[in-house]
């Protein structure tokens, strides 16, 4: 496989691309071009085989027949029964090869678009449904493997096969070969006339499963959100209502082809009639023998049928030509640490020190979701940010991240600018326990030493212990190498996936640490325990807490308030809650008022 992606895009337009589709992806096929060749080497003697058939038809119908010597006929049967099984033994092992190889290409190739989605940016998944990728990897691949190790090959031996055959044709007998070539220009302009309409049809096509397969993404992460309210039946209107959109570009991508089909289909048939007649008549004129005009017709066959494979080849390669032109738009996308190559830092452990320099930042043009903000997170200090849905604080959490670089101003970290930093170091120094957890399908030790895969088991058991959720592994049927999620696993609840997150990030011994709305949806006494394994992970680190519950920012130095991506204000609890028109004490005011914090 090429050692990057990148090695299979020439970087030209879409229309080029698609024109120069298999150029584009040779790199995909170069590591195994020696199989290649003998790919072509069995095929080729198996289709330019076929050119003896009718040689021997001739031989066999004026020679061996007007002789009646049944001997020299049975041993030329045998000869060529023997060459007829040799013929398909090597088809036998082409198409084995074949199979192999191009399972082979496919797996290499879905790799690099994996690898390539790993080093892309948020941004492109925020605007890409995972369906969407999902399709793109699985479908579009396939169907453009599909094309060069199936009909492809074929069609290309079949068209050399009609070359050799149309020399040969021309030399037996030339006005044959001119019934047949006179037609050559209705095929052309046949071909002309559907080419770019197939290929409209066949990106409307992709478009309409791109619908399909995101909403089939989207709606099956919602599906508990879909049966709360009731919604199956509207959703499978709605999910009726994309499958027949595709169903429909579909249908109008193979009629277009159905059209060209019958075209072409006609135009050979007539071809074939007028050339069958014209050797009759030669051959009552006596100006042809019976084998002569069998073995020639048979030779037009060979050269018609490479023609009819060429049209019926075009809607498969449309529709190949769309589908890596979408694959080649992952593999163009600007990778996040190659948006600043060169200039990029790389760092060890971060004191943890954060501030916020006048950013401003929108993900849509004049749309602005952070507006001058400014804030300073000292070392090992704790910061909570606080404001309605929809303020800003995921959005400054991403920033710091890296997922996103602001507009204008600047994040900096130990006084570093963090878009000068190389964001694998950045994100290592930073740990993130997000409310909604990700726990993979695998056992609880990769989940746990995510981060960190060499962790000793001792150093993964202290964790546990530290974030208060040791007991319940050591409960599990077999301990740390249980797996979690899917039918044959455990599944931990809210609170007890909260600690296991917890305990991976205290495993990589972060400088700073994220908690994004971590216990807005627990009971009470999960939320102690969390708090708890929490306590554990703050010690001696930088904490940025988001979250509505007041209760749980006493321990805070900084409070930020904020209200749509504007910075109302800041400083510590005790001195904002004496500010008796405060915004933050007017929040505080009223989660007392309703019962959210309870006296002492």
């Amino acid at each position: 496989m090429p050692k990057t992606p990148e090695e299979a895009v020439p970087g030209t337009s879409q229309p080029e691309r698609e024109r120069n589709f298999l150029l584009a992806f040779w790199p995909f096929f170069r590591p195994y071009r020696r199989k290649i060749a003998g790919w072509f080497l069995i095929y080729g003697v198996y289709f330019l085989g076929g050119i003896l058939t009718p040689i021997a038809v001739k031989f066999y119908f004026d020679s061996f027949l007007p002789s009646r010597q049944m001997h020299r006929i049975w041993v030329f049967a045998g000869m060529y029964l023997i060459y007829a099984f040799a013929l398909h033994v090597f088809y036998f092992f082409g198409v084995r090869g074949t199979v192999r190889l191009i399972e082979s290409v496919v797996a290499d190739l879905r790799l690099a678009v994996y690898e390539k989605l790993h080093r892309l940016t948020i941004r492109f998944f925020d605007k890409t449904l995972s369906g969407e990728i999902v399709n793109r990897v699985t479908n579009d691949t396939r169907q453009l493997l599909n094309l060069v190790g199936g009909e492809l090959v074929n069609v290309s031996l079949q068209i050399c096969l009609g070359v050799v055959s149309l020399v040969i044709l021309i030399v037996w007998n030339t006005r044959l070969a001119a019934v047949v070539l006179v037609f050559l220009p209705v095929y052309v302009w046949v071909f002309r006339r559907f080419r770019p309409e197939v290929r409209r049809a066949a990106r409307q096509w992709r478009k309409g499963e791109d619908y399909l397969w995101g909403n089939w993404g989207e709606k099956l992460k919602g599906m508990a959100l879909i049966q709360a309210f009731v919604k199956e039946k509207s959703e499978g209107l709605k999910h009726h209502k994309y499958g027949h959109s595709a169903l429909d570009r579909w249908y109008r991508m193979a009629m277009l082809g159905t059209q060209m089909g019958i075209l072409s289909g006609a135009t050979s048939g007539i071809s074939n009639h007028l050339a069958y007649s014209l050797g009759c008549l030669l051959v009552v004129e006596g100006q042809l023998n019976l084998g002569e005009l069998l073995s020639l017709t048979a030779m037009i066959g060979y050269i018609i049928g490479p023609v009819q494979g060429v049209f019926n080849l075009v809607g498969t390669w449309q529709q190949s030509a769309v589908s890596s032109d979408r694959i080649l738009k992952i593999l163009e996308e600007v990778e996040e640490v190659r948006q600043t190559e060169g200039r990029l830092k790389r760092v060890g452990k971060l004191k943890g020190e954060i501030r916020f320099d006048h950013v401003s930042f929108e993900y849509e043009k004049d749309t602005p979701v952070l507006s001058d903000i400014s804030c300073l997170i000292g070392e090992g200090r704790k910061a909570a940010l606080v404001g309605h849905t929809g303020s800003g604080k995921s959005t400054m959490m991403h920033l710091l991240l890296g997922f996103y670089r602001p507009q204008r101003g600047t994040i900096l970290i130990d006084g570093v600018p963090t878009t000068e930093i190389d964001p694998r170091d950045l994100r290592r120094n930073i740990g993130v326990v997000p409310q909604d957890v990700v726990l993979f399908r695998d056992s609880v030790r990769a989940n746990v030493a995510y981060g960190k895969p060499d962790a000793a088991e001792a150093d993964i058991w202290k964790v546990l212990e530290a974030a208060q959720i040791d007991d319940y592994v050591k409960g599990l049927p077999k301990g740390l190498d249980t797996r979690l999620g899917g039918d044959d696993g455990v599944n931990p609840s809210e609170g007890e996936a909260q600690r296991l997150s917890v305990a991976r990030a205290l495993l990589t011994d972060p400088s700073v640490v994220v908690l994004d709305e971590a216990t807005a949806s627990l009971d009470s006494e999960e939320e102690g325990r969390l708090q708890q394994a929490i306590g554990e992970l703050l010690k001696g680190r930088t904490a940025i807490i988001i979250a509505h519950r007041l209760s749980t920012l006493t321990q805070c130095d900084l409070v930020v308030v904020l209200e749509r991506g504007k910075l109302l204000e800041q400083g510590n609890p005790a001195e904002l809650l004496k500010k008796p028109d405060g915004v933050y004490a007017g929040l505080y005011r009223a989660y007392y008022a309703a019962g959210v914090i309870r006296r002492g």
